[in-house]
């Protein structure tokens, strides 16, 4: 029994060393990626918008034609 408690209460402290620290991230670098997803986003929106565009225009153009 003291056995199976020793495993066990080994393999509980085997993985506390298995955390891993991440780097500490300043705030000018949440600011840049902020700037950067801002930007990425915007460029996609445009994207968005010249598609819907080109589907009305050839939506109109289908109905127009008929």
């Amino acid at each position: 029994m003291i056995r199976i408690m020793l495993f066990f209460i080994s393999l509980q402290a085997a993985s506390a060393f298995a955390v891993e620290i991440a780097p500490r991230i300043t705030d000018r670098e949440i600011v840049e990626s902020l700037a950067e997803l801002r930007a990425g986003q915007k460029t996609l929106e445009e994207k968005m918008d010249l598609r819907f565009t080109a589907m009305q225009e050839q939506i109109d153009q289908q109905l127009c034609c008929c």
